[in-house]
C-alpha cells in the first residue's frame, strides 16, 4: 500500500509531475505563512515597474491553500495536462507549448483584463485544448448529467460560477482560457491544414536544422510501430509456406497415385475363365485350347 501513490506519481509525464509538485509546494509555502496571497499576483506594474518578477512564476502555481478544491484541481491537472503532455513525442515539446500558453495569458491580462491568479487559467485552456481535439468524448457530472467533451469549458464555467456564489460576470476574465486555447488550436492544428503549411506555433528549435532530426525521429517511431505490427507476418508467410508444401506433396501423391493407376491398366490381368481353364485338364491328356 505504501507504494502505490509513488507508482502513481511515476506513471505521470515529467513536465506534468513537476508542475503537480510546484503547485503543491507553494500550497505549502502558502499555508505556513511564507508566502502570501498577494505575493502571487500578476500585475504589470509591479511585474515590470517595480521589477518582481517572481510573480511571473508564482501566479502559475498558486492556486490557494491546502482544500479540498486544490484536491480537485491537482485531479484535473494530471488528467488534462497528463493527456496533452502523451501527445508529444518529446517533453521539450510540450514545454514550448505550455511556455507558449504561459505568454499568451500574460500578454491578455496585461492588455485585455488583468487575471491575477494565471494558474486556473492556465489549466483551463489545457482543458478547452483537451476538450477540441476530444470532443465525442462522453461525460458526466455526478452520474446524472452526460454531455461531450467539447461542452467542458463552458460548464465549468457555469460550475465556477455557481460555486462562487457571484453574480457579477466578466466575460473577458471568464473567456480568458477559452480565448486563448482557440487561438493556439486554430493556429496549431487548422491553420497548417488550410494552408497547407508548417504550424506557425511550432518549437523554435523546429525553425532551423533540429527540424529535420524531429522529424527523422517521428518517422522511425512510426517505422517502429509497423515493425511491430507486422511481427506475425513472417510467421503468417512462413505458415502459408508451409501449407503450399504440404499441398504441393498432396498434389505429388495424387499424381504418383494416377500413374500408378495408369500402370495398373496397361497390365494385363489374366481372365477368370483363362485361370479356370489352365486347371482343367483335358482326359485325353491334351491340353485345353486357348480361347482367342
Amino acid at each position: 500500500m505504501e507504494r502505490i501513490p509513488i507508482d502513481w506519481i511515476m506513471e505521470v509525464p515529467p513536465i506534468t509531475r513537476t508542475y503537480l509538485l510546484g503547485v503543491v509546494g507553494f500550497s505549502l509555502l502558502a499555508y505556513t505563512g511564507i508566502v502570501t496571497r498577494t505575493d502571487c499576483y500578476y500585475t504589470s506594474e509591479l511585474v515590470f515597474k517595480k521589477h518582481e518578477y517572481y510573480r511571473l512564476v508564482s501566479s502559475f502555481f498558486y492556486y490557494g491553500k491546502i482544500s479540498l478544491d486544490l484536491l480537485l484541481t491537482l485531479f484535473m491537472i494530471s488528467r488534462y495536462f497528463k493527456a496533452l503532455e502523451q501527445t508529444y513525442a518529446r517533453s521539450i515539446d510540450f514545454v514550448w507549448c505550455v511556455c507558449l500558453l504561459a505568454s499568451a495569458l500574460v500578454l491578455y491580462s496585461t492588455f485585455v483584463e488583468n487575471l491575477y491568479q494565471l494558474g486556473p487559467y492556465l489549466n483551463e485552456t489545457m482543458l478547452y485544448i483537451w476538450s477540441r481535439r476530444n470532443p465525442d468524448v462522453e461525460m458526466t457530472v455526478l452520474g446524472l448529467i452526460n454531455f461531450r467533451a467539447v461542452y467542458l469549458p463552458l460548464i465549468s464555467i457555469v460550475a465556477t460560477r455557481i460555486a462562487s456564489n457571484g453574480y457579477q460576470f466578466k466575460w473577458k476574465a471568464e473567456f480568458a482560457a477559452i480565448i486563448v486555447g482557440h487561438l493556439f488550436i486554430y493556429y496549431n492544428d487548422a491553420f497548417p491544414r488550410v494552408h497547407s503549411c508548417e504550424s506557425p506555433l511550432r518549437p523554435i528549435w523546429c525553425w532551423f536544422g533540429d527540424a529535420e532530426i524531429t522529424n527523422q525521429e517521428i518517422a522511425n517511431h512510426e517505422i517502429e510501430n509497423q515493425d511491430a505490427d507486422e511481427i506475425e507476418d513472417p510467421r503468417q508467410t512462413n505458415n502459408g509456406n508451409e501449407i503450399e508444401a504440404e499441398n504441393g506433396n498432396g498434389v505429388a501423391d495424387n499424381e504418383h497415385e494416377e500413374i500408378n493407376q495408369a500402370a495398373l491398366e496397361n497390365v494385363e490381368v489374366p481372365n477368370e475363365n483363362q485361370q479356370n481353364d489352365a486347371e482343367v485338364v483335358d482326359p485325353n491328356g491334351i491340353r485345353p485350347r486357348r480361347p482367342f
